[in-house]
């Protein structure tokens, strides 16, 4: 189960916030009601959405991290296929990842853009591909034994994948890594625990929110240790579905029920702050200008933009 070598043209590296003829990007959203790609142009307040990325065929899913000219896109072609994107300022390129599974329907990225997990949900897979902004190697899909959904996945920088799955009775976090083929650890199994999101801090240290008992738990390694309850309902966490490193000391949580934004430091050096959000939240992501953190899908509603250089203030993209 030796991961496989993709020999690829080097891929550039850019700053921060990218310059088109557009105007400022911060970032790449997935528009799921014209299956594309979009940049997101401008500062919250004033940011709206361009047009799709220019692609042959439909996007499933994607993530992408334009600050470092890299992405990840899997086709709404039968079967679905799996590309590499680069070339953001100027035209988008698409290259094959053959060796990708060919029924991937959900993609994540780590912080610095340098690896990815395809996740198979029919098949309850991870597929790590690391090494994505030199010579992409693909790893051989994992099969979890979870006994329910994979409900949340994050991929750290050096290519380790955590994946929580449920079902109505119980709760899995699991970690694999592409330096270590084929082996999955299973770091928390329990009942009564439905683990909804999941977020890297650190290459080491992460937080998982759990809707079942209305806490995030911070584990600081792998090494089988219990994780300690960083928030829960008294921090004002309740029903999160949503979990992102603002740094690596400071996290932020969504909670649909309340559509509220849930700051903490993970050293607990300050009280846990909480801000109301003007719609229910499905998810938060970072952007690519680490200030930015975004939720919402773009479906039937506008996306919600959280920026955290204005004390998390959260402001509309219109839907156009």
């Amino acid at each position: 189960m030796l991961a496989r070598t993709l020999l690829l043209p080097a891929l550039c590296w850019v700053c921060v916030a990218q310059v088109s003829l557009q105007g400022v990007v911060s970032g790449y959203v997935l528009d799921r009601r014209s299956a594309s790609v979009r940049p997101l142009l401008g500062a919250p307040g004033a940011a709206y959405l361009g047009g799709a990325l220019a692609l042959p065929w439909g996007v499933t899913a994607a993530a992408v991290r334009g600050s470092r000219d890299i992405g990840v896109a899997i086709s709404d072609e039968q079967p679905r296929h799996v590309y590499l994107l680069h070339g953001f300022a100027a035209k988008v390129a698409a290259t094959p990842l053959g060796a990708a599974i060919a029924d991937g329907d959900r993609v994540f990225l780590s912080g610095d853009g340098s690896a990815a997990a395809i996740v198979s949900s029919s098949r309850r897979q991870v597929q790590l591909i690391a090494n994505l902004t030199s010579s992409p190697a693909v790893a051989d899909p994992v099969t979890l034994d979870v006994r329910g959904e994979i409900t949340a996945v994050a991929v750290s920088d050096l290519g380790c994948a955590l994946a929580a799955g449920a079902d109505e009775r119980s709760g899995q976090v699991m970690e694999l890594c592409i330096a270590a083929p084929g082996t999955v650890v299973t770091l928390l199994d329990k009942d009564g625990f439905h683990p909804t999101a999941a977020a890297w801090l650190d290459n080491r240290s992460f937080a998982v929110s759990d809707a079942a008992s209305n806490q995030v738990l911070l584990f600081t390694g792998s090494d089988g240790s219990a994780p300690t309850v960083l928030l829960d309902h008294t921090s004002g966490i309740e029903s999160p579905v949503g979990v992102a490193a603002v740094d690596s000391s400071t996290l932020a949580v969504v909670n649909t029920r309340t559509a509220a934004l849930v700051v903490a430091r993970t050293d607990e050096s300050s009280p846990a702050r909480i801000f109301s959000l003007p719609a229910q939240p499905m998810g938060i992501d970072a952007l690519d200008t680490p200030s930015i953190l975004v939720s919402n899908t773009l479906l039937n509603s506008p996306l919600l933009l959280i920026d955290v250089r204005r004390d998390y203030a959260a402001f509309f993209v219109p839907a156009n």
